[in-house]
């Protein structure tokens, strides 16, 4: 007995197939599909890098972000031990200072993502924040280059999901001491809302896609 395809099946599969075949057609909503996969990979939006627990010499930059990121409940004191250490990192002199270890809270664990296209396990797990939703395509201006299909596109985005710590000024400015790079992405996307952001898409082999600026 052959078996028997529905109707509405038949369709639900041949609007897959077509819908497949034109995700190359220079359209508003081939360019949103990118856009959307592009702010998939971006968010959560990754802070700061900690493969918990971790340690900080008391006073140093990393004890200062460390220390902020308590006041919110994100991290808790799990030890400190007096030990030796130099004075300064260009200093020969040997003296006791505190080394704090620091582990994550319930309320940081809900904050704290792995980043499993990363392959260095000291990188691979990150405090971070946020999504991100695509909410118009503003305007798009195609191009071509070299013999590349390319589009510039404005677009918005909606960015939900951010919380107290992200805001916060002086975690900000601790981390901007160490991380100046990540401070501006936070300070940009932290406020959540409405975002505008142009972006430049190419033609891949399959799809549009996104081109990500290098850091």
């Amino acid at each position: 007995m052959k078996p028997v395809i529905s109707l509405p099946l038949l369709l639900v599969l041949i609007s897959a197939i077509f819908a497949c075949s034109d995700r190359k057609e220079a359209n508003e909503d081939n360019y949103g599909h990118a856009v959307q996969k592009y702010l998939d990979r971006k968010f959560p939006l990754k802070c700061l890098t900690y493969h918990f627990p971790v340690s900080a010499r008391e006073s140093s930059r990393e004890h200062n972000i460390l220390m902020n990121l308590k006041r919110f409940g994100i991290v808790k004191i799990k030890e400190i031990r007096e030990q030796d250490g130099r004075a300064t990192s260009w200093s020969t002199e040997i003296i006791r200072v505190n080394q704090y270890f620091f582990d994550l809270t319930y309320r940081g664990s809900s904050h704290y993502y792995v980043d499993e296209e990363c392959y260095d396990n000291d990188k691979r797990n990150f405090l971070g924040f946020g999504k991100a939703n695509l909410t118009r395509i503003d305007k798009a201006v195609p191009y071509e280059a070299n013999g590349r299909k390319l589009v510039n596109v404005h677009c918005t985005f909606e960015v939900v999901d951010v919380p107290d710590w992200v805001r916060d000024k002086y975690v900000l400015d601790a981390i901007r001491l160490v991380h100046p790079k990540i401070c501006r992405d936070m300070e940009k996307y932290g406020r959540g809302g409405q975002i505008k952001e142009l972006l430049t898409l190419e033609l891949g082999e399959k799809e549009w896609e996104v081109l990500e600026k290098k850091s």
